[in-house]
């Protein structure tokens, strides 16, 4: 998969926080709304370019490009989210971000819809294991921490989805 190489040196540029702290200039737009008006233009060449960083990159890094992938959410409609959405439920590194991504846009509804009850059940499984028992000890897998993030997201929207869950997840 070739990615442009442009669109990755202004990703690698975001994951490495080089746009942080965002500030507008005199009440002006700023370098999200710069980034997402370039993204608007070819939101499937962004996608694959921010797909390979996504699976390249540790936990910060990743983190970082939280709020370019959520613009590029934001812009690239719903064929974009779709096939998002449809990675994400074959790659937990996906999951994770696409989960982070919608959050910050209040998207969170959309996000569970998408990735669905199994995939947050089978999520959390395999990250409660992996939670550390001290502050101090590092979590050595992140991908599926999303799924505590939902977990918590619907006991605070949706606690009848939020008892389903777990009385599921009590089964498993």
């Amino acid at each position: 998969m070739g990615m442009p190489e442009d669109q990755v040196d202004v990703l690698r540029r975001w994951a490495r926080g080089d746009f942080y702290p965002l500030s507008p200039a005199e009440l002006g737009p700023n370098a999200l709304d710069e980034l997402a008006a370039d993204m608007g233009r070819e939101p499937i060449v962004w996608w694959r370019s921010l797909h390979a960083l996504l699976l390249e990159l540790d936990e910060e890094g990743v983190r970082t490009l939280n709020m370019p992938f959520a613009a590029l959410l934001d812009v690239g409609g719903e064929q974009l989210v779709n096939e998002v959405a449809s990675i994400a439920h074959r790659d937990p590194k996906v999951a994770n971000a696409f989960w982070d991504a919608t959050d910050f846009l209040r998207r969170s509804s959309e996000a569970y819809r998408r990735l669905g009850r199994r995939q947050t059940i089978d999520a959390f499984v395999r990250h409660v294991p992996r939670i550390p028992r001290s502050p101090k000890q590092p979590i050595e897998v992140w991908e599926d921490r999303w799924s505590g993030d939902v977990l918590i997201f619907l006991n605070e929207e949706d606690p009848d989805e939020a008892w389903a869950v777990a009385l599921e997840l009590l089964k498993v």
